[in-house]
């Protein structure tokens, strides 16, 4: 189904996590998903051979689009506010505008400013504990269904492969990823959640990579080798020539197929990659693996994986998979 408006305004995928699993290196082509375009403007800092990035949703790519155009001509401090500020109905802050407002209506503003506010680890977790976890996680949150997550932008496939893995309620999903998230991972360095609980960066300085000051100038300056497609990842990687790709970053789109559509998806990823290949993905739901056939053409990289689960800021996804691809 393609979308009649912008889903994504700001990419919800944890760059630093993607930088670690694929490698980066000036000879890769890479295909990535457009989304809100942030991750796209982060590879191109790695300066890749090329960029094809590719979604279903054209306005996503248009969004793009406008993106790079705006870093060509805007100043750095306009283009912030035009994306990124609270207010322009884009990225989370429109879309989840409502966890926000049931955030500050839970546990009032100022705490929200005070936990943002911390500086240490140890500081920021007995202000969790103590302040904002039992307020937040109140009899309405802790009891409310799964299912609702499909209003917020969750994708139904994503919700029925939680659901058959006994994740009922926002509390069975959530909890402990809000554990990690908010106990674990510095609070002042993530933007994601700064977007969310806040509707604007703490630090630009400690916002998405390509959002930092020296990068964006770099950003101005590059020639961007970037290939925007319009369409499904399956499809686009049946036209690219066989031992292509270096890297594939997939985001969560395995977990939005079918087990046949699915199998195509990686049927393809394996003849369009170059011998050892490296791939990365998510998904919300547990356990989302590659068909079991293509076992001796992918290496999956358990210890990465798990370091790369634990570290990742979101808290959106219950697992991050590395893959090495064998041929």
């Amino acid at each position: 189904m393609k979308s009649k408006k912008i889903i994504f305004g700001m990419t919800w995928e944890d760059y630093s996590v993607d930088r670690e699993a694929l490698k980066f290196c000036s000879n890769d082509r890479v295909v990535t998903i457009t989304s809100g375009g942030c991750n796209v403007l982060n590879t191109a800092l790695e300066n890749p051979k090329e960029i094809i990035t590719v979604d279903r949703n054209p306005f996503q790519n248009n969004l793009l689009r406008d993106k790079i155009d705006s870093i060509r001509n805007m100043p750095y401090l306009d283009y912030i506010k035009k994306f990124f500020f609270i207010g322009n109905n884009l990225g989370v802050v429109g879309r989840l505008s409502i966890v926000r407002q049931l955030a500050e209506h839970y546990c009032g503003s100022k705490a929200l400013n005070v936990f943002f506010s911390s500086d240490k680890l140890s500081e920021q977790k007995k202000y969790y504990h103590s302040i904002l976890e039992p307020k937040l996680w109140n009899t309405a949150t802790k009891n409310a269904p799964l299912p609702l997550m499909f209003f917020w932008g969750v994708h139904p496939r994503q919700i029925f492969y939680s659901l058959i893995k006994a994740r009922w309620s926002f509390k069975s999903t959530f909890k402990s990823r809000f554990d990690r998230i908010f106990t674990h991972i510095p609070i002042n360095k993530n933007y994601f959640w700064q977007q969310i609980l806040l509707g604007q960066f703490v630090n630009n300085e400690h916002s998405i990579p390509y959002l930092k000051f020296n990068n964006f100038s770099r950003l101005k300056k590059a020639e961007l080798n970037i290939k925007i497609k319009q369409g499904d990842i399956t499809d686009i990687l049946k036209k690219t020539k066989t031992g292509f790709i270096n890297k594939f970053n997939l985001s969560d789109t395995p977990e939005f197929m079918n087990n046949k559509s699915r199998h195509t998806l990686w049927s393809e990823v394996i003849r369009s990659a170059v011998p050892h290949a490296k791939v990365v993905y998510r998904s919300f739901a547990p356990d989302v693996y590659p068909p079991k056939e293509f076992g001796n053409q992918l290496k999956y990289n358990e210890g990465l994986s798990e370091k790369l689960t634990h570290r990742e800021m979101t808290g959106c996804y219950n697992n991050v998979y590395a893959f090495d691809i064998l041929k």
